[in-house]
């Protein structure tokens, strides 16, 4: 299901911006996260910012399955980090 959604996405995003690159939807994902920043409380600013990713990671031409292995190992490693609360209330991993 979570594939499908991915896999329609990304043809929607090839049909709708077809002269976009994968960077020039980072670059619209900035935006969409500056409004979800805006309006925290809205569900759809999230859905925005995660449909423009998914745009970005499809026109790469990686697949949903290597997306979420791709994830899942990094989330093991950022499990392993040390964080610090910087002085703007984000977290940063403590470099070793």
């Amino acid at each position: 299901m979570a594939n499908d959604l991915y896999t329609e996405m990304g043809r929607f995003s090839w049909i709708t911006f077809p002269d976009a690159t994968s960077v020039e939807h980072l670059k619209k994902l900035k935006q969409e996260t500056d409004e979800t920043i805006n309006s925290p409380d809205d569900i759809s600013e999230y859905a925005d910012c995660l449909l423009t990713l998914f745009g970005a990671a499809y026109r790469q031409g990686f697949t949903y399955g290597e997306l979420m292995n791709a994830t899942r190992k990094k989330l093991e490693i950022v499990k392993k980090r040390k964080w610090k609360k910087m002085s703007d209330g984000t977290y940063q991993h403590i470099k070793q």
